[in-house]
């Protein structure tokens, strides 16, 4: 990235939204979820168990 490029990021507003949710199984706690920036990257998590 060049310096123009860089002043650009900072000149605009950095978004991003996650959402989550959680549910009790029969192999234990489930959390699935999805992450989402401004900028077009994306995320995916899933745990099984206690962290």
């Amino acid at each position: 990235m060049n310096l123009q490029g860089a002043r650009a990021l900072t000149q605009l507003p950095l978004w991003s939204v996650t959402l989550f949710a959680a549910a009790d199984t029969f192999l234990g706690p489930a959390y699935l979820g999805f992450g989402w920036g401004g900028s077009g990257h994306h995320a995916l998590y899933f745990l099984l168990g206690t962290p």
